[in-house]
């Protein structure tokens, strides 16, 4: 019976992976010049597309030009992500900054400096990276983020195991001295 329950699980979420990959592109002027639901329908719903491809196809869908970039590597889920900014407003913890990120297994800083202006060479450099995944980050104070909240407070906190050690514990208060 749990092999069942599993396999049924299994169908399901590869059926709607394919679905999302079939959804077709949609252009800026299709949303009334909603930068924001453009980036969230073509980047965030049909993610699927994007997967095993190169940062290239990602970029030539993305038809909003790119002000400048971020490059980082996070530890939770040992990736590397390429953060695309649209406006002028390079505070990533803006309420009102927005972006899509491309994540791959791929160490991006191998090719770009952490941050920077975005130019023509640094899309020749990382163009041909392999795409892992793709979403969107929007404003605090956009309906399709309180959408994201919904649908992520839905899932199941992961929880830290009690006794996995301190690597290093950062205390502001020593460091300022």
């Amino acid at each position: 019976m749990k092999k069942l329950i599993i396999l049924s699980l299994l169908i399901a979420a590869v059926t709607t992976m394919k679905s999302q990959a079939d959804l077709p592109y949609k252009s800026l002027s299709t949303f009334n010049n909603d930068t924001i639901a453009y980036l969230v329908y073509n980047f965030e719903t049909r993610a699927g597309a994007y997967k095993e491809k190169n940062v290239n196809d990602v970029l030539n869908d993305l038809r909003i030009p790119i002000t400048f970039y971020i490059a980082r590597f996070t530890f939770r889920q040992p990736k590397y992500y390429l953060r695309l900014f649209f406006n002028s407003n390079t505070d990533i913890a803006s309420e009102s900054n927005y972006y899509i990120y491309i994540s791959s297994n791929t160490d991006y800083l191998k090719y770009v400096s952490w941050d920077g202006k975005w130019t023509e060479k640094i899309y020749e450099s990382i163009k041909s990276i392999k795409v892992e995944g793709v979403g969107v980050s929007v404003p605090i104070n956009s309906k399709y983020y309180k959408e994201k909240e919904t649908k992520s407070s839905s899932s199941t906190p992961r929880v830290v195991p009690r006794d996995s050690p301190v690597i290093y514990k950062w205390d502001p208060d020593k460091h300022l001295k």
